[in-house]
């Protein structure tokens, strides 16, 4: 599900080779030395260990600061908070980090009740979040 024309410095998934392809619904930009992961509107059960394993492909490729873009982002459960935690904590094996960007007001309230928001870096903006 990426989403049809992509502004330049995109990448298309289906380009991306080897092992940092990081799946079919997931736009990627690299902006300096981060790499920009367009969330798509869910992240939930049914999707979430896809998205997952795109963020560990990106990691064991290189890929160690990732910046979570969640402007699109409409609904996430605990499973998807889960499984971006996993990914922070493969990001930070690897001296990598995760930041998340363009948090929805919902989206930001469930992170701060989780608290997330104490081991997650919440962001307004992406540009925000590659200049920090």
């Amino acid at each position: 599900m990426v989403r049809g024309a992509q502004p330049a410095g995109t990448l298309n998934p289906a380009s991306v080779p080897g092992p940092c392809a990081p799946g079919p619904f997931l736009a990627v930009e690299h902006r300096g030395g981060w790499v920009v992961v367009d969330l798509p509107e869910e992240v939930d059960l049914v999707n979430i260990g896809e998205i997952e394993q795109a963020l560990v492909r990106l990691v064991a490729a290189g890929h160690c600061r990732i910046v979570l873009n969640a402007s699109r982002l409409d609904f996430i459960d605990s499973t998807g908070l889960s499984g971006l935690v996993r990914a922070l904590s493969v990001a930070r094996s690897q001296q990598g980090t995760v930041r998340f960007a363009h948090a929805s007001p919902w989206t930001a309230r469930v992170m701060r009740v989780a608290g997330l928001h104490r081991v997650l870096a919440v962001y307004d903006s992406v540009e925000e979040a590659v200049a920090d």
